[in-house]
């Protein structure tokens, strides 16, 4: 009740579909499309950390649909769920700014280019969806697992010994352990926090 009540449907019924309207119209959304026709870097749209947008939107959603069940917003979610994974890589690698011809090589700018921050937010709405929906089969659990079986691959004890820029990574890794029950993930996020210093 009261003034959080009125502000939540004021999210759900207007906000979360003006944010959708716009990462569509600024072509945020439309960076994942071309990621998965092969089409990037050509008409890339946004900033390095554009995607974190993205998946911001689909935690928002995630946890809305869990207070509501509202089966437009539902929908919705199914249908960007999709978009991304179809921009994802086989080895589990997301992302449309980097490693792709014509763009910068995976990881070789971790301090700026906001790759594993935007990965973390990815967590982040797996988690709020598994949290909501366990188990739910719209795809989004493989693509946060994949995704953060890449970083424990590329960045574990004996891979690259580096961080990213931006903090986020260490939070996404360390609740998608939580709630997936994946003792590596949070042995990620440790082993981060550890090499921030």
């Amino acid at each position: 009740d009261g003034f959080w009540a009125r502000r939540q449907q004021v999210n759900g019924t207007a906000t979360l579909a003006h944010i959708e309207g716009r990462l569509e119209s600024e072509g945020w959304l439309p960076n994942f499309d071309l990621a998965a026709a092969g089409a990037l870097p050509t008409g890339r749209r946004g900033r390095e950390f554009s995607d974190s947008e993205v998946y911001k939107h689909l935690e928002a959603l995630a946890w809305e649909i869990g207070r509501t069940a509202d089966d437009d917003l539902e929908r919705r979610f199914r249908a960007i769920v999709r978009r991304v994974a179809a921009a994802q890589e086989p080895d589990g690698y997301l992302n449309t700014q980097f490693g792709r011809p014509g763009q910068g090589e995976r990881w070789t700018e971790l301090e700026w280019g906001h790759e594993l921050y935007c990965l973390g937010h990815l967590f982040q709405a797996a988690v709020a969806r598994e949290r909501t929906r366990p188990g739910a089969d719209d795809g989004l659990r493989d693509i946060a697992r994949r995704a953060a079986d890449l970083v424990c691959r590329e960045f574990g004890p004996d891979g690259r010994d580096a961080i990213c820029g931006h903090a986020e990574v260490e939070v996404g890794l360390a609740e998608l352990g939580r709630a997936f029950g994946e003792q590596r993930y949070l042995d990620q996020a440790a082993l981060f926090i550890e090499r921030h210093g």
